[in-house]
């Protein structure tokens, strides 16, 4: 079975291509840990951004087999969203799941806004996510899912602290071997 990951790569601007990025040793790697019922935290080292082009994180893990992003990430506020699904073999879909990670951008880790080291969190536990959106309400931001069957889960968070942020290029796109 195939495994997805997410990469975040800097954009040199010049012709040259970075080669096999993943093997080469030019992004440092980033691992989901379970944690306490219905969360996770990603670990890693830092990423020199001097020497290296970036970060990967695999999905797909012990505890969810055949886990998968099927909505487009959200990068907004210093953060990327990821919303994956997990799901199962079974017609009504009991124990399919779907996770939100929310991390920080620069490194791939959680976003230093609690006491615990909280990247992901369990969603939906017999549904599958089918949209999502990032909302920023005064110093809150909510991530508003939509599952399968049409209902609403909020997931709020507080807005990480920053000066003004910058204008970059952003932008993701899907890699599919053929």
């Amino acid at each position: 079975q195939d495994i997805q990951s997410l990469y975040t790569i800097k954009d040199t601007l010049t012709e040259e291509g970075f080669g096999d990025v993943r093997n080469g040793g030019l992004l440092a790697s980033r691992s989901i840990v379970a944690g306490q019922a219905g969360e996770r935290s990603v670990t890693g080292g830092p990423v020199d951004w001097t020497t290296q082009a970036g970060w990967f994180l695999d999905f797909d893990q012990s505890d969810s087999p055949g886990e998968r992003v099927t909505l487009d990430p959200d990068q907004q506020l210093g953060v990327v969203r990821v919303v994956a699904n997990v799901p199962d073999d079974k017609i009504c879909r009991p124990t399919a799941q779907s996770w939100i990670y929310t991390l920080n951008y620069q490194n791939g880790l959680y976003v230093p806004l609690t006491t615990r080291a909280i990247a992901g969190t369990r969603v939906f536990s017999s549904s599958l996510a089918a949209g999502a959106r990032t909302i920023k309400v005064g110093e809150r931001t909510m991530s508003l899912i939509t599952d399968d069957a049409g209902r609403i889960n909020v997931i709020s968070s507080a807005a990480p602290g920053s000066s003004t942020p910058t204008a970059r290029r952003v932008s993701w796109q899907e890699l599919d071997e053929q």
